[in-house]
């Protein structure tokens, strides 16, 4: 019964309490810090929450103050679980490319994440159009991306910052970061042809700084540097479209050797070709996925239900009323007499 009294105590519930805040805050201060941190403190309050519920009768004999602390319960064991299962990251695709779980850059991920299950999330990125209020006020950000239905058919849908595009349990959503891709091809002397995209710092934000650095498949670095026609306006509003994305390119072997090409053009490099083919737009995305965000809901809910039962029950119903006492003394007969 010793045990069973230190595990259930009030005592024990303050010591979770100050473990699971030195928890959030060594987290907080660093991103790497091991899950145990959040995770141990929970699960030790749970514990807690349990055996107080088995040893006390008061919990038990009042049906909405059950309920409640059992929600309470599985709140706990649910943010533990949360912990175990999240995952966070970011990712850039650009417009005509499908998403590449390999690209994906982790920020968070619990020890049991089923990391298969973003294997099968699968989508092309479409057009791209961000509004802009003067000062460069970013406003609402409208990413198109393309999905196969299960009917075989191709769907659009529009993801934003706040209306993610959901997938296999994931959440994708828009973020500041996004900028222009240059589209380049490779045709080496010895015959190998690579297709692919060069990302450039975020736009408009970096305007100023269009650069880049990209080493050729034959083991060449070169510098590219970007040149959108883009105009970007501090004093009104405007819009950043994808279908209005243009703009030349300057290949540099040295600050003497600078070649700028056209849409359509190429240069010859040591090695092999280079054709430019034109601009396009990438967007950044974060990434998270948390089985346990609806269950916390419905228990949050059911417990908020339950507290409110127990109040009417125990308070709230009784009448409001008093008994009137009569002060009226009754006569027994017997008279004091003073000397």
């Amino acid at each position: 019964m010793g045990i069973l009294s230190t595990l259930s105590s009030v005592k024990l519930t303050v010591a979770g309490i100050i473990a699971l805040a030195t928890g959030i805050l060594v987290t907080y201060k660093n991103g790497n810090a091991a899950v145990a941190w959040i995770v141990a403190p929970l699960l030790l309050l749970a514990l807690n929450l349990l055996f107080a519920l088995f040893m006390n009768v008061r919990f038990r004999q009042q049906g909405g103050l059950m309920t409640f602390h059992l929600c309470l319960l599985a709140i706990v064991l649910l943010a533990a679980w949360g912990q175990l299962t999240v995952f966070r990251g970011h990712v850039e695709i650009a417009q005509g490319q499908y998403f590449d779980p390999s690209t994906v850059v982790t920020d968070q991920r619990g020890l049991w994440h089923p990391w298969s299950k973003l294997q099968q999330v699968r989508f092309e990125q479409g057009d791209i159009r961000v509004q802009y209020a003067p000062k460069l006020r970013r406003g609402t950000t409208q990413s198109t991306v393309l999905m196969r239905a299960s009917d075989g058919q191709r769907r659009a849908a529009t993801v934003g910052d706040i209306y993610p595009l959901k997938a296999a349990g994931y959440r994708f959503y828009t973020t500041s970061n996004k900028g222009y891709a240059l589209v380049l091809t490779w045709r080496g002397d010895d015959g190998n042809v690579q297709r692919g995209a060069v990302h450039f710092p975020s736009f408009p934000l970096n305007d100023w700084k269009q650069i880049n650095t990209w080493v050729t498949p034959a083991g060449t670095a070169v510098g590219l540097e970007f040149h959108p026609k883009t105009t970007v306006p501090l004093d009104s509003h405007w819009s950043l479209d994808s279908r209005n994305s243009a703009g030349s390119m300057t290949v540099s072997m040295n600050d003497s050797d600078r070649v700028t090409l056209e849409a359509g053009e190429q240069i010859t490099l040591p090695g092999g070709t280079l054709h430019y083919e034109g601009p396009r737009m990438w967007m950044g995305y974060v990434i998270f996925y948390d089985p346990t965000l609806a269950w916390l809901l419905a228990a949050a809910l059911i417990g908020v239900l339950a507290m409110a039962w127990h109040f009417w029950t125990s308070i709230w119903s009784r009448p409001l009323t008093t008994p009137v006492i009569d002060s009226k003394e009754p006569d027994h007969g017997i008279r004091v007499v003073s000397a």
